[in-house]
């Protein structure tokens, strides 16, 4: 065999493979941004969950099934977009996605009625979900083997989008007018209202145009309009400046946008912007010996996996949605001081998972884990017995929350693959599961939160000692089953020894 025809063939693949990082980084900085926009819009009702109750004039509980039907939604487009990406263009198909994703986000903030927000949310979830799905398979797909770093960078800046959400509403959000104690209030009434003051004072006027009304602070005033035959009781301290919640799901709406643009610049440069068709990647075999995984110990350990993931999203998704009005309805915080709590959360879960980037180097993913649980119970149990003694505690306990939430997730991942072979078919399980979560549990959280805000801490305390208990059983399962990876340093050496009388037969 000629040397020379080795030497051209590297000298072209080494051509193919610049041309390949260049495009692989360019493509991977698109999705960096597209899922930074995903945790914006996915945290967005988080922070105008209170503006956009009152808007559609309902309670809390009512709107959390709402919220639950954007996870049913996002468990549709999971497997939808799952199906999509295999047979269509992965460029293509992730920006149509961002594209409608971009239109459902605009039309959230318009809606007045209760089941035309959830039919929004819903909607949303099915796009989300698929850009969830097709973002992480395209990641994996154009890295292979070398995606951690990269999977980890995604999940990161979805943590940074997250963050961006809370900053984004504030200034939009409604406030409450504050008037001094002392002060009063003066109020302009139409014609034919009638008004009660306190229990001897009253007032009918049928020929008057208007009347203005000076009333001391923390009054109640009773409004009775003879025209429509309905009466108002209003308190002088809780009237509310007008929301403006729109302008922040717009914003969301232009980062969507501009991402599913950096999508279809690719598909232009690669002439493929009408090429519906799937673009086969070249696969690459790992040369790690693996045992086979036994059926019945696997079965079990995806079941106990995916409650696990059950357990993760649901209660990372109930903080994150209720934590701003469990500082506002419960500790008597300002909205925007309050909104700030959700601002912790998640600058704190995204700062913890720039940190993994570099620790699961050097950190085995069963420390992490440990680590990470402790975290989470020891801030459950802080704000059990403590938070009605120092405001400290809730900033607190909010922190170590995000950090123990924060590489919870990628490092689960991980830990399981040193014992199963993680397939496709293997992450449906932890996808279902985390899918179930967001679907259970704030409805759970809407129940008893009404009855007793406290509610809120005392679930997620049990949910927290929930997954310790289930890693624990799942940690004794798995060393006793032993890790997948065989030793296979002769076998290699065998192996290289045999591949040149292997060549020269061929």
């Amino acid at each position: 065999m000629s040397t020379t025809e080795p030497r051209c063939i590297s000298a072209a693949v080494g051509k193919d493979s610049c041309r390949c990082s260049k495009g692989r980084r360019y493509t991977t900085v698109s999705l960096c941004i597209s899922f930074l926009a995903l945790g914006t819009c996915i945290a967005i009702p988080g922070p105008t969950l209170i503006d956009l109750r009152e808007q559609v004039q309902t309670s809390v509980e009512s709107i959390t099934y709402a919220i639950s039907g954007r996870s049913a939604g996002s468990m549709v487009g999971s497997i939808l977009g799952g199906f999509l990406y295999d047979h269509m263009n992965h460029h293509l198909f992730l920006s149509v996605i961002m594209i409608l994703t971009c239109v459902v986000t605009v039309l959230i903030p318009f809606t007045k009625h209760l089941s035309w927000l959830a039919v929004c949310l819903a909607l949303q979830g099915v796009t989300t979900g698929c850009l969830d799905t097709g973002g992480s398979a395209l990641c994996v797909n154009i890295w292979g083997k070398e995606n951690g770093p990269y999977m980890q960078a995604l999940h990161f800046t979805f943590g940074i989008g997250a963050l961006l959400a809370p900053v984004i509403a504030e200034p939009f959000l409604s406030k409450r007018m504050s008037i001094g104690d002392n002060e009063t209030s003066t109020w302009i009434l139409p014609n034919d209202t009638s008004v009660g003051h306190g229990e001897d004072e009253s007032l009918s006027r049928n020929n008057m145009a208007s009347v203005a009304m000076e009333l001391p602070n923390d009054t109640a005033l009773s409004i009775h309009d003879d025209n429509r035959n309905e009466t108002l009781i209003l308190n002088t301290r809780e009237m509310w400046t007008e929301t403006d919640i729109a302008y922040a799901y717009i914003v969301t709406a232009t980062l969507l946008l501009c991402s599913g643009g950096l999508f279809m610049v690719t598909c232009i440069q690669e002439q493929s912007c009408f090429s519906w068709k799937r673009q086969d990647a070249k696969k690459r075999k790992g040369s790690e010996a693996v045992r086979n995984d036994p059926i019945i110990f696997k079965g079990v350990f995806l079941v106990l996996m995916a409650f696990f993931y059950l357990l993760y999203v649901g209660l990372e998704l109930s903080f994150s949605a209720l934590v701003t009005t469990f500082g506002f309805r419960i500790l008597n915080w300002p909205k925007p001081k309050a909104a700030h709590l959700t601002t912790v959360f998640w600058g704190l879960m995204s700062t913890s998972r720039g940190f993994s980037i570099l620790l699961s180097k050097f950190v085995s993913s069963t420390i992490m884990i440990a680590t990470d649980l402790a975290l989470i119970v020891v801030a459950m149990l802080l704000l059990t017995f403590l938070i009605g003694k120092h405001e400290i505690v809730m900033w607190l306990c909010t922190a170590l929350y995000g950090l123990g939430m924060g590489s919870l997730f990628a490092a689960g991942i991980s830990w399981a693959e040193r014992y199963i072979h993680v397939t496709g078919k293997t992450t449906i399980m932890f996808y279902v599961g985390s899918c179930v979560g967001k679907l259970g549990f704030p409805p759970i959280f809407g129940y008893f939160f009404p009855i007793n805000g406290m509610y809120f801490v005392y679930i997620m305390l049990g949910g927290a000692i929930g997954k310790v208990c289930l890693f624990l059983i799942l940690y004794v399962l798995a060393h006793k089953q032993g890790e997948r990876y065989i030793p296979v340093c002769q076998k290699q050496e065998d192996l290289d020894n045999t591949l040149p009388i292997s060549t020269t037969k061929l």
